[in-house]
């Protein structure tokens, strides 16, 4: 990669980790079955804060019925230059530039 090339670092800092919901929906579950689960991944975006928020929801569930669901989220701030340039409010979205995809593993972990 040439020196031009180069990305630039994006400062964001983790605010805050919630445990959003946390159930037991039955009462028991067969140890002759298989238990499975489902990941849901959904992101939440605050202009005024210039925040964006991560939520990782898993369902564990057997023959059909859900049996456990864990929810959480957390949410980071952008620091305020790299916020300004991925705002496109033709739009009203948010892009990320691929500068921040090799942080998006870590993301994910922290929800």
């Amino acid at each position: 990669m040439k020196p031009q090339e180069k990305q630039k670092a994006i400062g964001f800092s983790l605010r805050k980790i919630s445990l959003d919901q946390f159930a037991i929906l039955a009462d028991s579950c067969s140890a002759e079955q298989e238990i499975g689960f489902s990941v849901t991944l959904a992101y939440g975006v605050n202009f005024e804060r210039k925040m964006f928020r991560i939520t990782v929801k898993v369902v564990f569930n057997q023959d059909k019925t859900s049996l456990f669901l864990i929810e959480g989220s957390s949410e980071f701030v952008i620091e305020p230059d790299a916020w300004d340039s991925f705002v496109d409010l033709a739009r009203e979205a948010i892009v990320f530039r691929e500068a921040l995809s090799p942080i998006w593993p870590h993301l994910l972990l922290a929800a």
